[in-house]
């Protein structure tokens, strides 16, 4: 599980006074699995309304990306994730 992994600890090192969790309401977010383990390691998640990809942030930075990597018209697939790569690396906090 991607979250057993990474989640606690990352956020912990970033967020040492405490953190909310906020998901999009995917499949594998909802799964019995994944909501017993965020109630075991005393994760607080936000309540998302279904179907509201207006609500999340994360959707705007893909917008912008989708149209920064049109602009830049990738001829291959190396291409394509060298742009990728370089679109995600030069994310400002701004975005």
């Amino acid at each position: 599980m991607i979250l057993e992994h990474n989640l606690v600890d990352t956020m912990n090192t970033l967020y040492p006074d405490g953190y909310v969790y906020q998901e999009d309401n995917a499949p594998c977010h909802k799964a019995i699995a994944t909501k017993e383990w965020m109630q075991n390691n005393k994760i607080k998640v936000l309540k998302w309304p279904p179907g509201s990809p207006d609500l999340n942030p994360i959707e705007n930075l893909w917008a912008i990306m989708k149209r920064d990597l049109e602009m830049r018209n990738p001829r291959n697939i190396s291409e394509l994730k060298a742009i990728v790569d370089d679109l995600w690396e030069n994310v400002s906090m701004e975005t």
